[in-house]
């Protein structure tokens, strides 16, 4: 079956690319531990990125794909720390943080990326996430691909997704 890929693919941060809330379970500072693959904060608590966030990272950028984070985090310098550490900043153009919706994130993501009213309408646009409320993207064209939070993003959901399966 051909794949279609969006034009900019949006990803949510808690329970979406890792299984925690950065917000209210991580103390910085973080540190990367490469023999484990994962992070431990300040008292040791370890956080790992669901299985499939890399290689999902990976297929995009190579489809020539932008990648965006959207999240209601209210401590974005955590998220960012994790981020960084992760070693996953690479793939992410740009990013939109704090108590709002994902519409007003995506809008303003858009915006900042130099993106005019007119051009919006012709993108393909996909944001994933653990949240149903935030369905409420579709009234401006962006698909929403909705997650399990227990796997948070997954390579069968992104297929799903690329296949047509998931609007």
């Amino acid at each position: 079956m051909a794949k279609e890929y969006p034009d900019i693919a949006v990803f949510d941060l808690d329970y979406t690319i890792w299984p925690t809330y950065a917000d209210t379970n991580i103390s910085v500072p973080v540190k990367f531990d490469p023999e484990n693959n994962h992070l431990v904060d300040s008292y040791g608590y370890v956080v790992k990125l669901f299985p499939d966030v890399l290689r999902i990272f990976e297929d995009l950028q190579n489809h020539g794909v932008t990648i965006l984070t959207a999240s209601r985090t209210w401590a974005p310098e955590v998220a960012k720390e994790m981020i960084d550490e992760f070693g996953i900043k690479k793939y992410i153009t740009a990013s939109e943080w704090g108590e709002r919706s994902k519409k007003g994130h995506i809008q303003d993501l858009l915006k900042s990326l130099g993106y005019t009213k007119s051009e919006i309408p012709n993108l393909k646009i996909a944001l994933f996430d653990d949240e149903g409320r935030n369905k409420d993207v579709r009234s401006i064209g962006v698909d929403f691909v909705y997650l399990n939070a227990s796997n948070g993003v997954t390579w069968r959901d992104y297929q799903n997704y690329l296949e047509g399966k998931v609007k």
